[in-house]
């Protein structure tokens, strides 16, 4: 076969078609040349939607809905990909387009930052705990 239709590149929004997650992520970068498995539809957002968007759109719950829908199977659910073609999206203008996958962005960013520093007050905490600890273990040592 041909791998010209799989191959990937910056921009392409890759749906995970198979499974209980149904999720769209865009590429923002990759190593050339990469192709998909076919677990996966490219999809090339044309000019009048953004691919930040379109992933993101996707993604939301009324969208993630309508996908377990159409969803069949029960072993390996799959998205079938004419039902999936067939689904409509809301396409506001360009600039409102950027500017809700900007504050997507920034929202998954913000997730990002919070989670390290859940890790960081738990690490901290766990050294805290450790050196408190050793202090009491120490004095009680001194003291026997």
């Amino acid at each position: 076969r041909p791998v010209e239709k799989y191959l990937l590149a910056p921009g392409y929004v890759l749906f995970m078609s198979r499974g209980a997650r149904n999720r769209a992520v865009m590429l923002e970068s990759l190593r050339q040349p990469s192709i998909v498995p076919i677990s996966f539809y490219i999809l090339r957002p044309r000019t009048v939607v953004i691919p930040e968007y379109l992933a993101w759109c996707i993604n939301q719950i009324p969208m993630q809905s309508k996908i377990t829908e159409i969803r069949t199977g029960a072993g390996t659910p799959l998205v079938n990909r004419k039902a999936f073609s067939d689904l409509q999206i809301a396409v506001p203008p360009i600039e409102k387009q950027k500017k809700i996958a900007t504050l997507a962005r920034l929202m998954d960013q913000e997730k990002r930052l919070l989670g390290q520093m859940a890790e960081e007050v738990e690490r901290l905490h766990r050294v805290i705990g450790q050196n408190l600890l050793k202090k009491l273990e120490d004095q009680s040592l001194i003291k026997d």
